[in-house]
């Protein structure tokens, strides 16, 4: 008997069927997971080989016309062309042939044009107010007299000059005229009368040549006359003003006051007559900007303020000589000084609540603006401002009036300028428009247009009849800090952190000269108030410069501060020149 071992299979027979058919479907079931992984990994290679624009900005045209949101929040530029390329999957076929391809493109171009079209023609328009209707109509109005005005009077300087210059060489041809008779010899013969023919002929195209020459001459020589006087500005005081950098300056249209703003929050006035103090206004939380002299209102009266002011200079040294006395007497003395003090004071709070009555432009004195975010509108002889503007929302840097003097215009560190109705005290215009802080905001001597600029190195210039922007003048390395239009209206000048200045003519559009004027960052640019015959650059390495604008040469340098120079201001009258300084002095230039 063979010992043979048996094994009974305890595995039922159903059972053994379930485990072949189920092993069957796992691996039918891991085939179709293989198929579909293939599937997409072909899927993804079709996607990647769709060809997807670089440039950002084309992306979005391209997501914008398949109806998809052009930008996702935190969505960066390669994200938003993953997001093109997998919108783009589900648009077209990705087994498509050559041709439809090609076809495909063709029609996705087509319709990038016209949505190009369509945003080119399309102006986006802010309803605006009723108020911004008026205001383009009153500026379009005033400007249109200004500027026929302007014309007018070059066009009679023009003639005035030409005259002058025929005069002379009239003159000229005349005393020629005699010297040739004189030495002229009669003779009969036809060959010599025909050489001096000649001679006349060639003598008198050398008068219109020298005729031509010399309009140009007598032209600069007019304007080299009218600035010999700015080669004798020479430093004449140097005062101490405030503990503190003094920031800006304004000199009053009769030259009798000065206005000087500092870090100190405080802006002081100044009488040009004894340098003295007269008052100071105390209300900005921050340091002063900048603060200009209303010069519409030429009745400014600082005779109440020069009479409290020598009161009190006379209490305080009356109180010197009598502090040896007795305390009794000194009390009673103080007490008569103090009635007369405040009788004085009376008469100023009393003019006061009478001019409450007025309107605000006949109350209006100056401007001031500071880094606190506001404006104020100031009487002299008022303690706290008669007006307060707030609109911005970062610090305000500097203010300036419409030639009008109707409106008054602000820019600001939060990117925008601001034009602000005197008679209501509403803002009444707000432009955008520069990527970064704006330093700067000055008005066209017309009132049409003004221009800004700032950390951006653009110097923009808009147009306030219609609300637009009309040229860039992009040529600064730096931001631009100073500013001024030219009282001819078509040259502005702009100073930079480069260090330069560059002259910008409005009528040619782009750049007329560039001065390579200090060796530091150009802080303040003023033309000649009159007739534009110079223009005053000061910067922060301490010196002012002085150009002739008929060849922009250099005329003077004048040096005194031991600090940053932070602001210009030139009188009225041509006859002087203020300057601040890091230094905490203001010095006059004479």
């Amino acid at each position: 008997m063979n010992n043979q071992i048996i094994y009974e299979s305890r595995v039922p027979i159903g059972e053994e069927n379930e485990d072949l058919t189920s092993s069957s479907e796992e691996d039918s079931e891991e085939e179709r997971h293989k198929q579909e992984l293939l599937r997409k990994i072909h899927l993804q290679q079709k996607i990647d080989r769709i060809a997807i624009p670089t440039a950002d900005i084309d992306v979005q045209r391209e997501l914008r016309a398949l109806g998809e949101p052009i930008c996702l929040f935190g969505e960066i530029p390669l994200q938003r062309r993953s997001r093109l390329r997998q919108a783009l999957s589900k648009v077209i076929d990705l087994d498509e042939t050559e041709e439809q391809k090609k076809q495909r493109l063709e029609l996705h171009k087509q319709k990038l044009r016209n949505l190009r079209e369509q945003h080119l023609k399309k102006i986006y328009l802010i309803e605006g107010p009723s108020e911004l209707r008026e205001f383009r109509i009153k500026i379009a109005k005033y400007s249109l007299q200004r500027a026929t005005k302007r014309i007018k009077q070059e066009k009679e300087n023009y003639q005035t000059y030409l005259a002058q210059i025929k005069e002379n060489e009239e003159e000229k041809e005349r005393r020629f005229e005699e010297e040739k008779n004189k030495g002229m010899k009669i003779e009969i013969e036809k060959d010599k009368d025909k050489d001096k023919e000649t001679e006349t002929e060639t003598k008198t195209s050398q008068l219109n040549d020298d005729y031509r020459k010399k309009q140009i001459t007598f032209l600069q020589k007019q304007i080299s006359n009218s600035i010999n006087k700015v080669n004798n500005f020479e430093l004449d005081q140097s005062i101490h003003g405030e503990p503190r950098t003094l920031s800006c300056v304004s000199i009053s249209p009769d030259n009798q006051g000065v206005l000087i703003g500092s870090w100190s929050n405080n802006i002081q006035l100044w009488s040009t007559e004894k340098w003295e103090v007269l008052k100071t206004y105390k209300w900005h939380q921050d340091f002063v900007s900048d603060v200009k002299f209303y010069s519409h209102n030429q009745n400014i009266d600082f005779a109440p303020l020069v009479d409290l002011h020598e009161k009190k200079m006379k209490k305080k040294q009356k109180q010197r000589q009598l502090e040896s006395k007795e305390s009794q007497e000194e009390d009673e003395f103080s007490n008569e000084e103090d009635s007369e003090s405040s009788d004085i004071e009376m008469k100023i709070e009393n003019n006061k609540e009478n001019d409450e009555e007025d309107e605000t432009l006949n109350n209006l004195h100056f401007a001031s603006c500071s880094m606190d975010d506001t404006i104020a509108l100031w009487n002299i002889n008022k303690k706290n401002p008669i007006s307060c503007l707030k609109g911005h929302e970062n610090r305000v840097v500097k203010v300036n009036f419409h030639p009008s003097g109707l409106w008054l215009g602000s820019c600001s560190f939060d990117h925008s300028w601001k034009l602000w109705d005197l008679n209501t005290q509403q803002c009444i215009y707000t432009q955008y428009g520069h990527r970064h802080e704006i330093y700067n905001l000055v008005f066209h001597p017309d009132g049409s247009l003004t221009s800004s600029a700032g950390e951006d190195g653009l110097v923009v210039i808009w147009d306030l009849r219609i609300g637009r922007s009309i040229l860039q003048f992009n040529g600064h390395t730096q931001k631009v800090t100073g500013l001024d239009f030219s009282p001819n209206g078509f040259h502005i000048a702009s100073g930079s952190k480069d260090s330069r200045i560059k002259i910008w003519d409005l009528r040619k559009k782009n750049t007329l000269y560039t001065i390579p004027a200090h060796s530091s960052l150009v802080s303040s640019l003023q033309f000649e108030k009159k007739n534009g015959n110079y223009l005053v650059s000061s910067s922060f390495d301490q010196t002012i410069k002085i150009w002739a604008t008929h060849n922009w040469s250099l005329l003077s340098n004048l040096k005194g501060h031991s600090g940053r120079i932070t602001d210009i201001d030139v009188a009225n009258n041509s006859k002087f020149i203020i300057s601040t300084s890091s230094d905490r002095t203001f010095k006059y230039w004479l």
